[in-house]
């Protein structure tokens, strides 16, 4: 396996849907999947619900401090952003006390955010901050009125040819 480039910034996403269930072997399913934007009715709005799958991941050999992940809400309307859950990833010792194959170490947070007040259209950010380090981005969704969102596009299916690994 080739080692990454030490200079490669931390890097990561985020998978935003209704719910994150913990499965009993450890595994984690996301219901309710969300695209690139979530179409509300109306502003104010209340979700009863949103999940978040938070990957992040950084080269073993980037230094390793805490990261904050941070929620944000930036309105679409320009005015100011707002913090909505702030937490601490502790990457610094996973970097010391998990030894994870290849050149990366990787933290995986699942949140789940009950209610979520959206007060009107707008940007919900995902980011990690670590000291000196500009922040990551992880992840974002737009929540806009429902009837500004176009129909979903669905792609023609090209035939696939699937070979074996043996």
């Amino acid at each position: 396996m080739e080692e990454p480039d030490p200079n490669e910034p931390p890097s990561g996403y985020t998978i935003f849907c209704d719910d994150v269930r913990a499965e009993a072997d450890g595994r984690h399913t996301y219901v309710g999947v969300y695209q690139l934007a979530a179409g509300l009715e109306s502003f104010p709005a209340v979700i009863p619900k949103l999940g978040l799958g938070v990957l992040y991941r950084q080269t073993k050999s980037t230094p390793p401090l805490p990261v904050t992940l941070k929620i944000l809400f930036e309105p679409a309307d320009g005015g100011e952003t707002k913090e909505l859950v702030s937490a601490e990833i502790e990457v610094h010792k996973a970097v010391n006390e998990i030894n994870q194959p290849g050149g990366y170490v990787t933290a995986v947070a699942h949140i789940v955010l009950s209610p979520v007040h959206i007060p009107q259209p707008g940007i919900m950010k995902v980011r990690a901050f670590a000291e000196g380090r500009p922040p990551t981005r992880l992840g974002a969704i737009e929540f806009r009125n429902a009837s500004d969102i176009p129909p979903a596009y669905e792609a023609p299916n090209p035939k696939a040819t699937v070979t074996p690994l043996v």
